[in-house]
């Protein structure tokens, strides 16, 4: 890629998708997607706007702005949905940065992207530099790329939503630079200079089949080391999980059932460590873990969505002469694992809750046709269809 000016201005307008108007259309005969179902708007409603509504009410200063990095589907729903649940009620200019590698040119996707970003930015108070880009999330991995340069000019973030099909240590995830947890560790590495809290939310498929053993080895390591390291931890694993140690840890990862919450405590710990370890420091705190079964057959929830929240830990500078005292306040990493430990044990079954309460699952129906008739689907055929998903579950 060239370096001159003129050659990277060039190379940063290519990559985004049109900005022209449209005219209002109608409903279109769009086929509906398992992510259409209402579990996805109990994750949105009983997850993010509630841990997303807390960071503001909890955040010291008064903010004016909702800055949000996403990897938003053709339609957008995510942003719509954030723009009337948040932005909207609290008076906040929404500004965002979109990730979009799928919409390739010519294509409908592309139409319907080019369309949906046109009608959010013609939503009150967005701020006309919010942009989704065609390229790769991963591709913020390396910092020469034009992904990486999108996100250092649209950060901080308030909201980081990572909604990954794959998974975070799925298959190709050890690809030197072009990996999902690279790209976190990245954005993480721009995020730490941020002075307020902020979220973190993750969605990852969980499961022996979703999960490279070379990444899963060097999580458990880090759930082994609280084993042995911190006493508080290996009661309340032994208590909540039966692992005590590195054999019963290691039957546990056996099974699906097992490892899920294994794998997402051991997520958060490689959140942590990084965390910690970054100057300066912030502390982690697991908000929220919400699962359902994408496979029908599936022993237990095989995606989970994780709520991470990052307060940073502002610090006196060290001073070599001695006239300032250095803090000594560091990150209790062991106090956080255990308090993730007892989260996961709590985590919420999206399909489990919405079996067991038909009002909730209406309501989420009626907020999901809300959502998607914003997106112009037909409400009509999404009652139709989603009644139909139903009758398949009993």
């Amino acid at each position: 890629m060239s370096t001159e000016p003129e050659a990277q201005n060039e190379s940063l307008a290519d990559d985004l998708f049109s900005s022209a108007t449209y005219e209002a259309l109608p409903p279109v005969e769009r086929p509906f997607l398992p992510w259409h179902r209402p579990r996805k708007q109990f994750v949105r409603e009983g997850q993010w706007v509630e841990q997303i509504n807390r960071l503001y009410d909890e955040s010291d200063g008064d903010r004016k702005e909702f800055r949000y990095l996403g990897l938003p589907g053709v339609d957008l729903l995510d942003l719509r949905f954030f723009h009337s649940r948040i932005c909207q009620p609290r008076a906040l200019e929404m500004s965002f940065l979109g990730f979009n590698s799928e919409a390739a040119d010519g294509t409908r996707a592309q139409i319907e992207l080019n369309i949906s970003l046109d009608e959010v930015r013609k939503l009150s108070d967005v701020n006309s530099r919010s942009i989704v880009v065609r390229d790769d999330f991963f591709a913020v991995a390396n910092d020469t790329s034009v992904a990486y340069k999108r996100a250092i000019n649209g950060g901080p973030y308030d909201v980081i939503n990572i909604d990954l099909c794959d998974g975070l240590g799925g298959p190709g995830s050890s690809v030197p630079g072009r990996s999902a947890h690279e790209a976190i560790a990245r954005l993480l590495s721009l995020q730490f200079r941020y002075k307020h809290p902020w979220l973190l939310l993750l969605t990852t498929r969980v499961g022996k089949a979703h999960v490279e053993k070379t990444f899963l080895d060097k999580l458990l390591n880090r759930y082994n080391e609280n084993l042995k390291d911190c006493k508080d931890f290996r009661d309340n694993s032994e208590a909540l999980f039966t692992i005590a140690d590195l054999v019963s840890l290691g039957n546990a990862v056996q099974t699906d059932t097992g490892l899920l919450p294994i794998y997402l405590i051991s997520i958060f710990k490689w959140l942590l460590g990084m965390a910690i370890k970054s100057n300066p420091p912030s502390e982690l705190e697991l908000k929220s873990v919400v699962g359902y079964r994408v496979e029908s057959t599936a022993p237990c929830e095989d995606l989970c969505s994780l709520a991470v929240r990052f307060t940073p830990c502002m610090s006196v500078v060290n001073d070599s002469t001695g006239i300032i005292t250095p803090s000594l306040y560091a990150p209790d990493e062991c106090k956080m694992s255990v308090a993730a430990l007892k989260r996961v044990s709590k985590r919420r079954d999206a399909d489990a809750l919405l079996a067991s309460d038909r009002d909730l699952r209406n309501t989420l129906a009626e907020s999901m046709g809300d959502l998607l008739e914003s997106a112009r689907y037909s409400r009509e055929r999404y009652v139709v269809w989603v009644a139909a998903e139903e009758s398949k579950c009993v």
